[in-house]
């Protein structure tokens, strides 16, 4: 049997484990990146579905706006709209939409307005059924008439001809109801 020299002796062993610890720290680390990547992803597709839930919201409301005929200033609810006009949810510009301080977020008691009935309705889509969930939801509110905006008849301008602007909001939220999207648009309606 050969004889080492005594200097020899356990250096490979250190080495090799110091190697095997250096290895070790490169691969936790790729594993971490590798999770906090999936998670990223998985953000941005939930924040993709709410967005595209909001939009549909948000269309719908203007869809069903523009296909009905009449003047309408809203009502102080929801449940009072749709029971005035089939599955149209207009609200009062001072009475509930823009009274309460929830977007801006002092009051919070109705910091999420899309969950209360009385202050949104389901979208349902254009052939009735939604493949969201949870289901977007949308409210129509009336914001007001501007008489003098391009109404040069006096007689028409009495009788409300002119533009009533209404403010079309619609939320829109993932499966995992972590992220919510809120979604605004403003239309003109002459009557």
């Amino acid at each position: 049997m050969p004889i080492l020299p005594a200097h020899q002796r356990g250096a490979v062993l250190v080495v090799a484990l110091v190697m095997l610890l250096i290895l070790t720290l490169l691969a936790t680390n790729s594993m971490r990146e590798a999770t906090i990547q999936a998670r990223i992803s998985g953000n941005v597709a939930e924040r993709k579905v709410a967005g595209n839930a909001a939009e549909a919201a948000l269309r719908e409301a203007e869809r069903r706006l523009a296909a009905y005929a009449s003047l309408d200033e809203g009502s102080v609810d929801c449940t009072t709209s749709v029971a005035s006009h089939a599955h149209l949810c207009i609200l009062q510009s001072g009475e509930s939409f823009f009274a309460y301080a929830s977007h801006a977020g002092s009051d919070g008691s109705l910091e999420n307005w899309w969950e209360q009935d009385e202050y949104a309705i389901d979208y349902s889509g254009t052939d009735e059924s939604s493949s969201f969930s949870p289901a977007p939801r949308w409210n129509l509110a009336y914001y007001g008439y501007d008489p003098g905006n391009e109404v040069t008849n006096v007689e028409e301008a009495a009788y409300g001809v002119g533009p009533h602007y209404y403010v079309a909001s619609g939320a829109g939220q993932a499966k995992g109801e972590r992220i919510t999207q809120v979604l605004q648009s403003v239309t003109v309606r002459r009557y």
